[in-house]
């Protein structure tokens, strides 16, 4: 299925083809346990690292009317109305145009101010 993968470590947000199942997401982000801090209006979900502020992170992003940074890797999948994982329906440049890039000291202060 197609979903998002912003990375903050190249600054890059781009397509990828990601198998279905929790593994694939577990894998892309690197991490034991992720959570999904937000749904969009178009049920596309944005999964990250559930621990991202408490570990050392190469960098992150900041959105507009965001309180505190996602730091690490993020993947957006769409979903359906039973939650299931479909095919992302945002467009690249809704995020291209409105992150913020943070680098790995701007992540530090991050995970030290929260911690």
């Amino acid at each position: 299925m197609k979903a998002i993968l912003i990375n903050p470590e190249d600054r890059s947000v781009t397509y990828v083809e990601l198998d279905k199942g929790l593994a694939p997401i577990y894998e892309i982000l690197g991490c034991n346990q992720f959570a999904c801090p937000i749904v969009y209006g178009n049920n596309d979900a944005m999964y990250c690292d559930d621990e991202g502020l408490f570990k050392p992170q190469k960098g992150g992003i900041i959105m507009p009317d965001w309180e505190y940074p996602i730091l690490g890797k993020i993947i957006i999948v769409g979903t359906d109305e039973d939650g299931n994982s479909t095919d992302v329906k945002s467009e690249l440049n809704y995020f291209t145009d409105s992150i913020t890039w943070l680098n790995e000291a701007q992540a530090e202060y991050y995970r030290e101010r929260y911690n």
